[in-house]
């Protein structure tokens, strides 16, 4: 908003918890952050046109991971053979993913039958191309993503310390 010198005092939070986002914008919320691989490939299904807002058409530092795994130092210094091993089998999983978006589909929906089977087909579709991105292999992350994101933060008074952004994330641990 800051961006666009718009006055974020007109606009009203609501939290919408779990309400179907397309519901949701049809009824009184007029925008919302969304997941497009779900929410977006959804609503193409439904034939409904959405106006998207891409935070990093206003920035490049708007750019960050979405899903991160997450540890803690004691169990990455303790059981290293343990976060590698679970991070090989994340990478087997996502690359049968990327290779066989199908498939994975179809397992998701074995696991969890009660989600729409055409959603889950093309949002896996369309996560595919996604799940490696701009990088050489699934999982990687690199510093001036943190950075960025964490200069645009700081800049923007949302974060009030400096932060070392080498704490924050690691490759160590996925296979070569």
């Amino acid at each position: 908003m800051q961006e666009q010198k718009a006055d974020i005092g007109k606009v009203n939070f609501v939290d919408i918890g779990t309400a179907d986002f397309l519901t949701a914008v049809k009824r009184d919320i007029d925008f919302a952050w969304i997941y497009y691989g779900w929410d977006g490939v959804g609503a193409e299904l439904k034939g409904e046109k959405l106006n998207m807002v891409y935070l990093s058409d206003y920035s490049k530092q708007l750019d960050y991971y979405t899903p991160v795994l997450t540890s803690n130092e004691d169990f990455l210094k303790n059981k290293p053979d343990l976060a590698k091993a679970f991070l090989a089998g994340a990478t087997e999983g996502y690359q049968f993913a990327i290779d066989h978006p199908d498939e994975a589909a179809d397992i998701l929906l074995k696991a969890a039958p009660e989600l729409d089977k055409d959603l889950v087909h093309a949002s896996q579709k369309w996560l595919a191309s996604k799940y490696k991105d701009d990088a050489p292999r699934w999982g990687e992350q690199k510093k001036e993503v943190w950075t960025g994101y964490g200069e645009w933060m700081k800049a923007h008074g949302l974060l009030q310390k400096e932060l070392n952004f080498e704490q924050m994330y690691t490759n160590d641990f996925l296979p070569q």
